[in-house]
C-alpha cells in the first residue's frame, strides 16, 4: 500500500496537530510550574527569611562581639525571634523546623534559671548554642533561596559564628548535651 504524495501531507497534518497542541501543553504547563515555584520561594524569602535577618540585624546580632553577649541576655530578648518563626512556620523548611521546638524549650528552660531554680544553670550556655543553630540553619536556607532566585546573597555581612563548620560542630555538641539533658 502506497501513499500519494498529498495523502502523506494530509496524514502528517493530522498527527502533527495533536502532538503539537500536546508540546505546547506540555511546556507552558512546566514553565507555569516554575514560575509558580519561584513565587513561592520569593514569597517565603520576603515574609520570613528576610525579615529574621532584619531582626539579628536590629538586635545587632550581626555583630561577632554580641554573639558572646546571648548567655546575658534576659528571656524577652530572645522573643521577637520565637514570636517571628511562629508567626511564619509555613514558610520555614522542615530542617529549620526541627530545631523550632527546642528553642522554645530551652527558652522555658531559661525561664526557670532566670526565676534562680537549681538545676538549670547550664541553660545559658545551651540556650546560646541552639540559638546560633537554629540562626545557622535559617542562614544557609536564605542563601540557598536567594541563589534561586538570582538575588545576591545578603548574609555577606553576618560573622562566621553562624556559618563555620567548625563553631557548628562545637554547638552541635552542646545542643546533644542539652537535649540529652532534656530528654528530647
Amino acid at each position: 500500500m502506497e501513499f500519494t504524495k498529498s495523502e502523506m501531507i494530509a496524514f502528517l497534518a493530522v498527527i502533527i496537530q495533536p502532538v503539537s497542541i500536546g508540546i505546547s501543553f506540555y511546556l507552558g504547563n512546566r514553565a507555569n510550574k516554575l514560575e509558580r515555584k519561584k513565587q513561592i520561594l520569593l514569597e517565603r524569602y520576603d515574609n520570613f527569611y528576610l525579615p529574621y535577618l532584619r531582626l539579628l540585624t536590629q538586635r545587632l546580632f550581626n555583630l561577632p562581639e554580641s554573639i558572646n553577649l546571648l548567655e546575658k541576655l534576659s528571656s524577652e530578648a530572645l522573643e521577637p525571634f520565637e514570636e517571628l518563626i511562629a508567626n511564619n512556620l509555613k514558610y520555614i523548611d522542615k530542617s529549620t523546623l526541627e530545631w523550632y521546638p527546642v528553642f522554645v524549650q530551652v527558652n522555658l528552660d531559661f525561664l526557670e534559671y532566670e526565676a534562680g531554680s537549681k538545676g538549670f544553670e547550664k541553660i545559658p550556655k545551651y540556650r546560646k548554642a541552639i540559638f546560633i543553630l537554629l540562626t545557622s540553619k535559617i542562614l544557609q536556607k536564605t542563601i540557598e533561596i536567594a541563589d534561586d532566585l538570582g538575588l545576591p546573597d545578603p548574609t555577606v555581612a553576618f560573622p562566621n559564628e553562624y556559618k563555620d563548620s567548625s563553631h557548628i560542630d562545637k554547638y552541635l555538641i552542646m545542643s546533644g548535651a542539652y537535649s540529652a539533658y532534656r530528654g528530647l
